[in-house]
């Protein structure tokens, strides 16, 4: 497992979205690509009901708060989406009236929230999820209707501010709960999911719209009680993410949707000890995932990747001495770089650290909240090079839960690595290389408080270097004639360490 790497991460100040004094009980944001605008829903008691209510942030600057939901009942379980640019949001909510549940919606354009709208008339309705098109033209949406067995999978579409009727993704006596959903960008293919009930446990299905019509729902997981199913569409099909309960222990497991169908399901937490809180996104035809997992008497929060060709080496991104979890990710356009946030226990209080991914290490991480306002349940929406983003939590004032945010930046690269904590590593020594016919082996002797070592080969006159992390202490790379110049640098829970580097030249053969 490696460890991050020096800590790369700048904040703003940090500021309140919702209203002083008003008590935020659940609460669900967007963004748009660059992350210039976003928009933050959140539910709060007025006295009489519990409303649904929402900001949006234009060019550094948050806007008047809007109540969506009506007077006339208790809204819940809100959520909302954004297309590309910004301008356009879509938010969805439960409205409980009496003993009815009915799904409710709001279209965002220009600046301004639409027309209050209800989708379809289900009045057992909970547990909404959206998505959007890049456009902002389309939405989907899909809930949970009925009680006890009869409970189903409904989904219904959204064009241009107005909903069809909506369908069944499952049938009804099949108790079908906890439904995830995620729409292509251009609106032509969708996948969801959810948990049903069979043989004694809810188990995970899931459902492909390609264009026309949902498949037959495939089951992707047998035999064993799951929770917290996620799923992610990628150019050639989708990815699944779920934990399993097999044995008294959870674990993580991941399967993938191609040519139509799904994998044989994959473990993908390291075994002997419980794993939490799963969360996916996906790129073009890579997936990246967090997760938190119990170690020595706390939680750690973890990592993994797939371009497309298979899970990478699970990664710690939080520090190994702070009991870390509910940690979410957010990946740039080519899934080449990231940001993750998750929640820090110190002692009673909470704080929110996070981290950046870059040229395939985790940064250390950075406290991104105060300590002693009980900070908690992050998120992070990261721009497309995932340089810059916008990162949300909930704060406390005394006994009331605030929604606070602020804006988390890349640093140069090569930061000094924390203050305190474990020690930052020391420099490499007796850097060498043999040179080959046709390659170039490095050696080095070992930095203290070093567990793997950031290599990076650049070639004179060339865009580019090649950079790869080891945990020995060579590593070999293929070359032609010409000049280059070989960095290492020693990375541990502490940081990254002063980097030595030394000049070669490979002659013409």
């Amino acid at each position: 497992m490696a460890s991050p790497t020096a800590a790369a991460l700048s904040l703003d100040p940090e500021t309140t979205v919702s209203a002083p004094g008003q008590n935020v009980t659940s609460w669900e944001t967007a963004a748009s690509r660059d992350t210039s605008r976003a928009v933050a829903l959140w539910r709060r008691f007025d006295g009489s009901h519990e409303r649904i209510q929402a900001r949006n942030l234009e060019a550094g600057t948050w806007g008047p708060t809007a109540i969506l939901s009506p007077s006339t009942g208790d809204g819940g379980s809100p959520q909302v989406a954004m297309s590309a640019s910004g301008t356009t949001a879509v938010a969805v909510w439960k409205l409980e009236t009496g003993g009815t549940s009915i799904i409710q919606a709001r279209w965002f354009n220009n600046g301004s929230w639409g027309p209050l709208q209800q989708i379809g008339s289900d009045v057992a309705a909970a547990d909404p999820e959206v998505d959007i098109t890049d456009d902002g033209d389309t939405a989907l949406v899909v809930w949970r209707n009925g009680t006890g067995a009869d409970r189903v999978i409904r989904a219904a579409w959204g064009h241009h501010g107005a909903w069809d009727a909506p369908s069944g993704l499952t049938s009804a006596g099949t108790d079908s709960v906890t439904p995830d959903v995620d729409l292509s960008g251009d609106g032509s293919r969708a996948v969801a999911i959810w948990r049903r009930y069979a043989g004694g446990v809810y188990s995970v299905e899931a459902t492909e719209w390609a264009g026309s019509t949902w498949s037959p729902p495939q089951w992707l997981s047998a035999s064993a009680q799951t929770s917290s199913a996620e799923v992610g569409i990628t150019d050639t099909g989708a990815v699944a993410a779920w934990i399993e309960v097999r044995d008294g222990t959870y674990r993580v497991l991941s399967a993938r949707r191609s040519a139509g169908t799904w994998s044989q399901e994959n473990v993908l937490s390291p075994p002997g000890s419980n794993a939490y809180t799963p969360m996916l996104v996906t790129r073009g035809p890579a997936a990246s995932l967090v997760w938190s997992r119990d170690v020595g008497g706390i939680r750690i929060v973890e990592a993994s990747a797939d371009s497309g060709s298979g899970w990478s080496t699970v990664q710690l991104l939080s520090r190994p001495e702070e009991s870390s979890y509910d940690p979410h990710v957010s990946v740039s356009s080519d899934a080449a770089s990231a940001m993750a946030v998750w929640t820090v226990a110190t002692g009673l209080d909470r704080k929110v650290a996070g981290s950046r991914y870059a040229n395939g290490v985790w940064e250390a991480p950075a406290d991104i909240s105060s300590v002693g306002q009980l900070a908690g349940n992050p998120v992070v929406h990261a721009n497309s090079a995932a340089t810059s983003g916008v990162g949300f939590w909930r704060g406390r004032d005394g006994n009331v839960a605030l929604l606070r945010t602020t804006r988390v930046t890349d640093q140069a690269d090569g930061g000094t690595g924390p203050v305190t904590g474990p020690k930052r590593p020391a420099a490499v020594s007796r850097l060498r290389t043999h040179i080959t016919k046709s390659h170039v082996r490095v050696t080095w002797r070992s930095a203290a408080d070093a567990t793997s070592y950031r290599v990076v080969l650049k070639k004179r006159g060339k865009d580019g270097s090649r950079v790869r992390v080891v945990r020995t202490l060579s590593t070999k790379f293929a070359v032609t004639s010409g000049r280059f110049r070989v960095t290492v640098t020693g990375l541990g829970s502490g940081g990254r360490g002063p980097a030595v580097s030394k000049s070669f030249r490979v002659p013409r053969r």
